[in-house]
């Protein structure tokens, strides 16, 4: 079972948090969940569209342990859906995740999802199920310099495809002068998948930043990142960037950058982008406000539907509001706009656009009561076919004992 391919870093979290646990304060809490959700498009199809409402009932499970040096904990429900019209979807639902941090050390999660709802409309129609874990290490080699890395493995189970993508990474920040810090980062990923050709990818990054004066920072960010394909061309992507972060007011945040990428295509025709970015952010006392344009070149291989290297343009906007420490409201929305830069078989050619929005209310009645209420909008575009929507009306209850 995909379980076990986890064991490595269960046994290293046992191992690293048994001799702390007698220092710790551990909360177990049992409990039940349940949920309600209306769609009016259940199958994404963009004509013949029919609604379907989906019932979710089930246990529930929250562990927890706060010390000064250790966190860890456990939480998530499993369920079993209930659909009014489709009832062959009926099946077990499951969330769930873990967490186990050394202060200053160490940091590691797990996560388990299975579910039917797609991320985006191009997704095919059936259920998934992600395995997530991974492990972190940090480490303050002097004053100027610490260091990190980490090992993440991913594995989607998806209708069309399955993927498993194992991936390293390595992150060096150094202080060269009280106002200069310089960050080097360098990642490999190897994706596995059951259909189409195998990946890896070498990533690099060096970034320098530089404060000015106490409200503006600037700096350069260099970036190189090579695809090496099973029976495809082979490419690299170079990327320099110029970026100005700029403090408006102590509460917000300006940041931009622009610069040029390069896509150089083994046996076939170069490409070129102007990437640019600017976003704004607000960080008051009960709001949380920000808004962002970009365009770049996105590398993209961890969805059953996203191989190889796209243009890509993107808008964003999210406010969170928070009523009291026990009602808060969130609202947010992006239009993200992709184009391939390379015709492939096995994936679909053309420009495609996703339009998302949500909104949640989250009401902490109290410690152990909490009710959830969401919206959700989805809406994709594609070139040459019709586009599709889906509109999701969701309301959740969790009880813990």
């Amino acid at each position: 079972m995909m379980y076990t391919k986890y064991t490595p870093i269960i046994i290293f979290i046992f191992i690293v948090t048994m001799p702390r646990c007698a220092l710790a304060k551990l909360e177990i809490h049992l409990g039940a969940y349940g949920s309600m959700e209306y769609s009016d498009n259940y199958n994404g199809t963009p004509h013949d569209e029919r609604s379907d409402v989906t019932y979710e009932a089930g246990p529930s499970l929250e562990i927890k342990s706060v010390s000064r040096t250790l966190n860890y904990g456990v939480s998530g429900h499993i369920t079993r859906s209930d659909h009014r019209h489709n009832d062959q979807d009926n099946t077990t639902e499951a969330m769930i995740s873990g967490n186990a941090s050394i202060t200053g050390l160490v940091d590691a999660r797990i996560e388990y999802t299975k579910t039917r709802e797609r991320e985006y409309l191009d997704q095919a129609p059936g259920f998934y199920r992600r395995y997530t874990g991974n492990i972190t290490l940090h480490r303050d080699l002097s004053a100027e310099t610490s260091i990190s890395t980490g090992y993440t493995r991913y594995h989607e189970n998806a209708p069309d495809e399955d993927i498993t993508d194992n991936a390293l990474s390595l992150s060096v920040n150094h202080a060269f002068t009280h106002s200069t810090t310089g960050t080097f980062m360098a990642g490999y990923d190897d994706y596995s998948f059951e259909i189409r050709n195998d990946v890896s990818i070498f990533s690099s990054e060096i970034d320098l930043r530089t404060d000015l004066t106490p409200k503006s920072t600037i700096g350069p960010t260099f970036e190189y990142a090579h695809h090496a394909r099973d029976k495809l061309n082979d490419e690299d992507v170079y990327t320099m960037l110029f970026y100005w972060i700029y403090a408006l007011r102590p509460t917000t945040t300006l940041t931009t950058s622009i610069g040029r990428s390069w896509l150089d295509m083994q046996n076939e025709s170069n490409h070129s982008e102007t990437d640019a970015n600017i976003s704004l952010s607000q960080e008051l006392p009960r709001d949380t406000i920000s808004v962002g344009l970009s365009r770049s070149f996105t590398i993209e291989y961890n969805e059953s539907d996203r191989y190889g290297t796209y243009r890509t343009k993107s808008a964003t906007i999210s406010w969170e509001h928070r009523f009291s420490r026990d009602l808060s409201t969130r609202v947010s929305g992006e239009v993200l706009k992709r184009k391939p830069t390379e015709v492939i078989p096995t994936v679909f050619e053309g420009r495609e656009k996703d339009i998302t929005a949500n909104g949640s209310i989250v009401w902490h009645i109290n410690r152990y009561v909490t009710v959830n209420t969401t919206y959700e909008h989805l809406e994709h575009h594609y070139q040459f076919l019709d586009a599709e929507r889906e509109n999701r009306y969701r309301l959740s209850l969790e009880v813990l004992y």
